[in-house]
């Protein structure tokens, strides 16, 4: 049972424009040779020292040369171990899409 609607009042929410929009304030000028601006262009740059990692992560130097001493002791091409080509990533999509459809 639906209970009934006996009275409902229209309000309009919509805030009206004002006739005349007044211009904004000019913006100062600031020369690119200010060293205003070139604190603030340093500070934006992030380091290398400053970026912290989780603990255990590995560099991408570290994790190619722990990829090819395993290609290594697997007797498998170091170079061709660690590089993805176009078609692995397309098997490894092909791959997921028959696991996905197995799965069905």
């Amino acid at each position: 049972m639906t209970p009934e609607i006996k009275h409902v009042e229209l309000i309009d929410d919509k805030s009206e424009l004002p006739s005349e929009i007044s211009p904004s304030l000019p913006k100062p000028e600031i020369s690119p040779d200010s060293s205003v601006n070139n604190k603030l262009k340093n500070s934006d740059e992030v380091s290398p020292q400053q970026i912290s990692y989780p603990r255990g992560y590995q560099t991408r130097e570290q994790r190619e040369t722990r990829l090819r001493q395993k290609a290594i002791e697997l007797g498998e091409d170091p170079d061709k171990f660690v590089t993805i080509t176009e078609k692995d990533k397309l098997d490894s999509i092909a791959f997921r899409d028959r696991m996905q459809t197995d799965a069905r």
